[in-house]
């Protein structure tokens, strides 16, 4: 009999702490930094939502459901989709020597391109607290609108998903669960 490692997709318990909340509100006016967004503007980025990390977490496969209800919603209404995939580029000794040869020739195969023409960007994928909060940051310096999606966001631990919600809330952009963005998308 041939066994199977079937892992059950979970969602993270995700939450922004109501003084977060209140802090944004007295400072703003308002609880979300971006009420309206424009479809045509808007790139919804997925970020390494591998076969290599999601076989590692049933947090990274419970995402799958939200990432695609929100590619299918974007495309609809003109939007754009991203994939980031790990590590594109030419061999370096210091990835080698950080990743190992093996997981730096695999990321190396993986690229994408990013399109012009936009000013939003939602952020979704995993490892929440490395890559996609690394992209929000980026993101949000480089003078985008970033709304990281907080369901549609992976990492190990809640713990760690929390953190950089409440990172990217207090300082890079905002923070939405994929039914408010769906919203955001079709003009409500």
């Amino acid at each position: 009999m041939e066994s199977t490692s079937a892992v059950t997709p979970l969602l993270h318990h995700w939450h922004i702490e109501a003084r977060e909340y209140a802090r944004q509100e007295s400072r703003r006016g308002r609880r979300h930094a971006f009420e309206h967004l424009d479809p045509s503007r808007t790139a919804l980025v997925v970020v390494d939502m591998v076969p290599f990390f999601l076989e590692e977490g049933s947090h990274a496969q419970g995402i799958v459901p939200n990432i695609s209800l929100l590619a299918d919603a974007l495309r609809a209404a003109g939007g754009t989709v991203v994939w980031v995939l790990p590590g594109a580029g030419e061999p370096s000794a210091v990835s080698d020597e950080f990743l190992g040869p093996e997981i730096a020739r695999m990321f190396r195969a993986q690229a994408a391109r990013v399109r012009c023409g936009i000013d939003t960007v939602l952020i979704t994928g995993t490892v929440a607290n490395v890559c996609c909060e690394s992209s929000a940051r980026d993101a949000s310096t480089l003078g985008y609108r970033v709304v990281m999606v907080a369901d549609a966001n992976a990492a190990r631990r809640d713990q760690d998903l929390n953190a950089t919600l409440h990172t990217v809330y207090r300082t890079f952009g905002d923070v939405r669960p994929t039914s408010e963005v769906l919203e955001l998308i079709a003009g409500g």
